[in-house]
């Protein structure tokens, strides 16, 4: 392995006389290793452009790379009226961007599809249909993805919606029929659950849009109509084939 070069601050290997190419090409030129044929100033490791404000590490002459380009372009070296920005920050999350990872705006490729699908204005919050609190959309799930921008209601709603409306479906059926309140089909009640037939208990008006576990807000459906249904007003009727056909509500 050959030695460094003898002058302080050159890690480049020794060509001839104990130093580099570079400084032996400056001694045989001038006879001085700091001394260009040019007769310009040597730069020294760490300068920076000599363009007020400017920063970046001297390349060319005394300015930088971008200003000795803008030198040679148009013969003068002029502060530049915008620069690159040096901190980022995600237009969606808010969270900064990490340098290194070549984005701008986004933090991560699921920021940056977010920001696509809805056109640069993704919603940052929406109001619950039934307590009417604050939704922060920007919040994280279990899963460790966005709250959904069409989500309707709050987490304590969520939660309120899986408890038991105290009413089976043999109350239901017993105070109105057998017979589905979507499809208006009978219900055949010996059928138990996963099954697309079995009975189960549907809010008229969907929990999702205000509906509560009143009595007076339930009927007997069939599983697979309760789930056709969902959150939606519908109305199922049986077509000439056979099968269900929905018709929205609003």
């Amino acid at each position: 392995m050959r030695a460094a070069c003898s002058v302080d601050g050159c890690e480049k290997s020794v060509a001839a006389r104990g130093v580099c190419p570079m400084h032996y090409y400056r001694l045989k030129s001038t006879g001085d290793v700091n001394e260009t044929p040019s007769g310009r100033t040597v730069r020294e490791p760490g300068q920076v452009c000599e363009v007020a404000g400017c920063g970046q590490p001297m390349r060319k002459l005394k300015w930088c790379a971008s200003h000795y380009s803008q030198w040679k372009r148009k013969g003068a070296v002029t502060p530049f009226g915008y620069k690159w920005a040096t901190e980022f920050v995600c237009v969606v999350c808010g969270s900064e961007v990490e340098p290194g990872t070549r984005r701008r705006k986004h933090c991560s490729g699921r920021c940056q599809a977010l920001d696509s699908m809805h056109r640069g204005a993704r919603p940052r919050e929406a109001s619950c249909v039934r307590c009417g609190s604050s939704i922060d959309l920007l919040s994280l799930s279990k899963a460790g993805q966005f709250i959904r921008t069409d989500t309707k209601m709050c987490a304590k709603c969520r939660s309120a919606r899986h408890l038991r409306h105290g009413f089976s479906v043999l109350e239901l059926s017993a105070r109105d029929g057998s017979d589905c309140g979507i499809c208006a089909q009978p219900v055949d009640m010996s059928l138990s659950f996963p099954h697309p037939l079995s009975p189960s208990v549907d809010h008229v008006i969907p929990y999702a849009r205000g509906g509560s576990h009143d009595m007076s807000n339930l009927q007997v459906s069939h599983l697979r109509c309760n789930h056709i249904k969902s959150d939606r007003s519908v109305t199922l009727t049986t077509g000439q084939t056979g099968e269900l056909e929905v018709s929205r509500g609003n």
